[in-house]
């Protein structure tokens, strides 16, 4: 294996139109929505810095992104100012106080399940 390029996301599912962007313990839930779905799959090894040349590829392309954090909406806020004019949704961690929870139920109010994602995934593509 070669060593990671510092800064480099990794391209896991080639994009055209639509690429979903995951990092973390997301990732393998956006694998299995990536293939049922047919779409790109970009994993964001890196969030700072972010992969310029990829963002500058996904704006030239137009690409519609969809990007899963789970921490507060910074990485995909960053990366929809980046990417103008591509349409950019975020399923994350809404700038606000947390009550406590398991992952399950963090997930769940958040809207980070399979069924919400493909919701949002759906809706983008329409756009």
């Amino acid at each position: 294996m070669a060593p990671l390029q510092f800064g480099k996301w990794q391209v896991m599912r080639p994009f055209d139109s639509v690429a979903i962007l995951a990092t973390g313990t997301l990732l393998p839930l956006a694998e299995r929505i990536a293939e049922q779905q047919n779409c790109g799959l970009v994993h964001m090894r890196f969030l700072k810095p972010m992969d310029e040349e990829l963002i500058r590829n996904f704006r030239e392309r137009k690409t519609k992104l969809l990007v899963l954090e789970e921490s507060v909406a910074a990485v995909s806020s960053a990366i929809a100012l980046r990417c103008e004019p591509c349409s950019v949704r975020a399923v994350t961690v809404p700038d606000c106080p947390v009550t406590q929870g398991t992952i399950a139920q963090q997930r769940e109010r958040f809207g980070m399940t399979e069924q919400n994602i493909l919701q949002v995934l759906t809706e983008l593509q329409s756009l």
